[in-house]
């Protein structure tokens, strides 16, 4: 959904067209700080987190 910048990607499509969310409202909804709609890099997963969350058979 976001560009390695922390921006939505401009070609950003809903599976679903009749959707009408704001991809920057739905990243702030679940946690994602916005500033200047850039996501925080602060909050970036890296692989040894993304690893530990979905456990250690990944």
């Amino acid at each position: 959904m976001s560009t390695t910048r922390g921006t939505v990607s401009s070609g950003l499509r809903w599976a679903d067209p009749t959707r009408t969310d704001i991809p920057e409202d739905l990243l702030r909804g679940e946690g994602i700080q916005m500033p200047g709609n850039i996501a925080d890099p602060a909050q970036r997963l890296t692989r040894t987190d993304l690893r530990d969350l979905l456990g250690s058979n990944v």
